[in-house]
């Protein structure tokens, strides 16, 4: 017994020092709170790697990995690995996008936070988006730019504090990564899908390691010479004239917004004069308010332009900058805000380490002075603050030869992205000359990301030698510009709260509808032995009562039906389909307020006082959360 419990021992202490050698790790869920991928076949895990491959003493740090298995009982034993771009976002920050992809049909999906990013240890500079978004809301160019440089010198300093070898957070360092992991995971080949600066890291890895990947779709692809931060502003201003002139193209679009490019000049002009002020959630700026100026409008419009379900509705947003719509604008910004959250740690390395040769102040000015009335000078601090960057970084040419020109390549572009022009993205066409290029029209940036764009990706990913069909894609690129919105600043809100269920907001809400149903039940019942003369003051508390209960379901419907369209119209309102349900929450805080000065009003001849006091005090308490919410 003694022999057998030692032998127990040994092989326990055997297995504990093994799962410490081994790099990569099971672990629980990094969404415990999202049931829909709790349901899910998902398996999580943390893969350990050295911080600097080139120091035998360095120190560890682990890379959160997502395994999102196929929905095939026989999936094919070639992967698709994710690699976010930013660079500094989350891959884990799409899980959703990847949940329902069809590339789950025959393979699994392979999702990485890259060192630095979203649930790898260390993350760098997680919280610098918040500050971010504090510079943006001053009136000011010179407090924003010396603001976000003081904020990079700060995330620099809190680097170096926390041991953090700036060197190696760097496309090779991430494609060593990668090379481990699938080492790690038992794959002779993986397939790759890279977005954004995740093209580059992609096209790195494809120079480093050509025989890890069977094939490759570059989505938004970054040339490694491109110096995309030198043509910037022109880029925003190629995608904002193509933007005008499917604007004018179309019939319907030219008709609600008759002269909008004039419209869209003159609302800059009135901000960098008279700036808009409007009051922000305390959850997102301390100071409880936003200045919007001229700057702030550029930028919004510019990240806009990004996304093809934001330049749906953005002819709606500068109509609201020129209104000075306060309840919409504050809308925008609580939405916009959201996407200054990345790992600015991350985000600042990789883009010394690899871009530093290809872009600097001095283009970046140059470019921007081309385009006077085009104020895009957040991202000046960028290039600003490199003058401080601590590393001197040993620029490696990227060898475009034999083993790339092999490579199976689909390159996605969207005809209106504002970062990457298509003519940037031809410049790959002789790193990959058996690739295939493809402008999807009307879309923007991550122009795979489309209904038409993960199509393209299914088939090549099927069947990478061959070029995808690309019929009827002219016709399917024409943008549905949003006209007839009824415009509410709560929509936005509402929708949010409902979305991620809110229980703090929305169990307050049920338990006075509660509490209203009960009292309806209690007024009718009542109503047989009312005196006449009281009938037609029961009579309205009774409709109102009724059109209270119509409403959350009308509003229900109405952000679900919206959410399937396009969710962003939500921030600005409802449709015109839908727009009833507005007018009614209107009607019904207007028919509350009536009802409550009569009541007032005929308060002591009233009978049933207690019974009538509670079911106003309901009705008060379900309207007071639609005006929490501003509808």
């Amino acid at each position: 017994m003694k022999c057998f419990f030692l032998f127990v021992c040994s092989l326990f202490s055997f297995m504990t020092v093994t799962a410490r050698q081994t790099p990569l790790q099971r672990c629980h869920s990094f969404f415990p709170d999202r049931k829909e991928l709790q349901d899910d076949a998902i398996d999580y895990y943390l893969f350990t790697v050295p911080e600097n491959y080139g120091q035998a003493d360095t120190r560890q740090i682990q890379l959160a990995v997502m395994v999102l298995h196929s929905w095939s009982q026989t999936p094919l034993k070639d992967p698709v690995l994710f690699i976010q771009g930013g660079p500094g976002a989350a891959a884990s920050a799409d899980i959703g996008f990847w949940q329902d992809h069809p590339f789950r049909e025959n393979r699994d999906i392979i999702l990485v936070d890259l060192r630095g990013t979203g649930c790898s240890v260390p993350a760098l500079c997680t919280g610098e988006g918040a500050r971010m978004i504090a510079l943006l809301a001053a009136d000011s160019r010179d407090t924003t730019t010396a603001g976000k440089t003081r904020v990079v010198q700060g995330c620099m300093a809190q680097m170096k504090k926390d041991s953090v070898d700036l060197s190696t957070y760097s496309s090779r360092a991430v494609a060593r990564d990668l090379h481990a992991l699938k080492a790690a995971m038992g794959y002779p080949q993986w397939n790759i899908y890279g977005v954004s600066y995740g093209t580059h890291i992609a096209m790195t890895y494809l120079e480093m390691f050509p025989t890890d990947v069977r094939a490759t779709v570059l989505d938004a692809p970054v040339a490694p010479m491109s110096g995309y931060y030198n043509h910037l502003t022109g880029n925003f201003a190629r995608s904002l004239r193509l933007f005008f002139d499917h604007l004018r193209n179309d019939k319907t679009a030219a008709v609600n917004y008759p002269g909008l490019e004039t419209l869209f000049y003159q609302t800059l002009h009135d901000l960098e004069k008279q700036p808009l002020e409007v009051a922000a959630d305390k959850s997102i700026l301390s100071s409880g308010k936003f200045i919007l100026n001229a700057d702030d409008m550029a930028l919004i419009v510019q990240q806009c332009l990004y996304d093809q379900q934001l330049t749906q509705v953005l002819p709606l947003m500068i109509t609201a900058f020129h209104d000075r719509n306060k309840p919409m604008t504050e809308a925008l910004v609580k939405a916009f805000s959201n996407r200054l959250s990345m790992a600015y740690g991350a985000f600042y390395c990789m883009l010394y380490n690899d871009m530093l040769c290809h872009n600097s102040l001095e283009g970046y000015r140059q470019d921007a002075a081309r385009y006077p009335d085009l104020p895009l000078h957040y991202f000046e601090s960028d290039m600003q603050a490199a003058k401080n960057w601590p590393v001197n970084p040993r620029q490696e040419a990227f060898a475009a030869g034999v083993s790339l020109a092999q490579q199976q390549v689909l390159l996605l572009t969207g005809e209106m992205d504002p970062l990457i022009a298509p003519a940037d993205a031809a410049q790959l066409t002789t790193v990959f000359p058996h690739g295939f290029l493809i402008t999807l029209p009307g879309a923007g940036h991550k122009a795979g990301y489309s209904e038409e764009g993960i199509g393209l990706a299914q088939q090549f990913m099927n069947r990478p030698e061959q070029h995808p069909d690309t019929s009827g894609l002219a016709q399917k690129g024409q943008i549905r510009f949003v006209a007839g919105v009824k415009v509410s600043g709560g929509t936005g809100r509402l929708a949010a709260d409902l979305m991620q269920l809110r229980l703090p907001v929305l169990i307050p809400l049920a338990l006075a509808y509660v509490w209203l149903l009960l009292m309806l039940i209690s007024v009718i019942i009542r109503s047989c032995r009312m005196p006449v003369k009281f009938l037609p003051w029961n009579l309205l508390l009774c409709t109102a009562m009724i059109m209270a209960f119509l409403l959350p379901w009308g509003l229900y419907t109405a952000i679900r039906q919206t959410a399937g369209i396009n969710p962003y119209i939500l921030a600005v309102g409802l449709p015109g389909a839908y727009s009833w349900t507005i007018t009614l929450c209107h009607v019904l805080t207007a028919l509350t307020g009536v009802l409550l000065l009569v009541f007032l009003f005929i308060f002591t001849r009233l009978p049933y006082r207690r019974l009538y006091t509670s079911s106003m005090l309901a009705l008060v308490a379900v309207m007071a959360a639609y005006l929490y919410w501003g509808l």
